[in-house]
């Protein structure tokens, strides 16, 4: 499984402001997931709000 990424936030809800503001977070702090990744703390609350449409990924969970 992937992480979730900024590309899959957009696909869903199309520009920064309505990413911003169908997770409940600063435009800001959805620019910083564009830059840096989206933390997995953030992924989990994410995909509450979307009803399981986008997944977490845990990296920790990965078998090497």
């Amino acid at each position: 499984m992937r992480p979730m990424t900024y590309a899959d936030l957009q696909r869903k809800y199309g520009t920064d402001a309505n990413i911003a503001k169908g997770v409940g977070v600063s435009r800001q702090l959805v620019g910083y997931w564009k830059r840096r990744g989206i933390p997995y703390s953030r992924q989990c609350v994410i995909q509450l709000a979307t009803k399981g449409r986008l997944r977490a990924h845990n990296p920790r969970e990965e078998v090497a």
